[in-house]
């Protein structure tokens, strides 16, 4: 349904994209899968974000990156913690955006990913 999701998304059907993965996340959430919740939440908020509704993608970036530490998933922390960064940034609150991107770049660092490194530290420079 995530793959869904973005194949609507990518045909500028956002309603559709939102329905497959609102579907997703009750299919994981009834199954008790946390994980597959925390990737699902930051997937919707950034199709939230990509189309302008912030508030929305911020309410669910931030769910995702709860999952995460409760979990103790630091990739998936750092997908929260970019998608909370870029949404901050949108929303004026640049301090705040800049603290998300710097935690990402210093987790992904630890976790050896340069690639997602080396985006949370250009979204950072974005700040």
């Amino acid at each position: 349904m995530a793959n869904l999701s973005w194949l609507y998304f990518q045909e500028g059907k956002h309603a559709q994209a939102q329905a497959a993965l609102e579907h997703f996340l009750n299919v994981v959430r009834a199954v008790g899968d946390r994980c597959g919740e925390s990737q699902g939440s930051a997937n919707l908020g950034m199709r939230s974000f990509l189309v302008g509704r912030y508030a929305e993608a911020e309410v669910c970036c931030r769910r995702s990156l709860a999952l995460a530490q409760d979990l103790g998933d630091p990739i998936c922390e750092v997908v929260a913690r970019e998608g909370l960064g870029s949404v901050c940034r949108e929303m004026g609150r640049f301090a705040e955006g800049k603290e998300h991107c710097t935690r990402a770049s210093s987790l992904a660092r630890a976790l050896g990913d340069s690639g997602r490194e080396a985006a949370a530290a250009a979204d950072r420079g974005g700040l």
